[in-house]
């Protein structure tokens, strides 16, 4: 996990507090499996703005869920604010994506 300064941390699993959610980091398959109360995700890496942004990139795969509101979002660099629930889906710079987002009730 990095945060937008130089540090960079590396583990088989830790669980960080992000705003006021606590979220599981470890290592599946070469990958980052990410896993919180509202959130199930894998990715290449994971950033974090120090505050209550989580940023995952390199083919993510998220499925999000608050509430009744859940999303499986798949794209290569996704931004997930924890507090408003915002997901934001960029392309990277290096090649053209595709990406997808199913937003449902359940």
């Amino acid at each position: 996990m990095k945060d937008e300064g130089d540090t960079c941390i590396r583990c088989k699993k830790m669980t960080v507090k992000i705003g006021d959610n606590e979220i599981t980091l470890s290592r599946f398959d070469d990958r980052v499996r990410v896993r919180g109360d509202e959130l199930k995700a894998t990715a290449g890496s994971v950033h974090s703005d120090s505050k209550d942004h989580l940023i995952l990139e390199g083919d993510v795969m998220l499925h999000y869920k608050r509430g009744i509101h859940s999303a499986n979002v798949s794209g290569d660099r996704i931004e997930l604010n924890l507090c408003s629930g915002a997901v934001t889906i960029k392309p990277t710079a290096r090649t053209p994506s595709t990406s997808s987002v199913s937003i449902g009730k359940k």
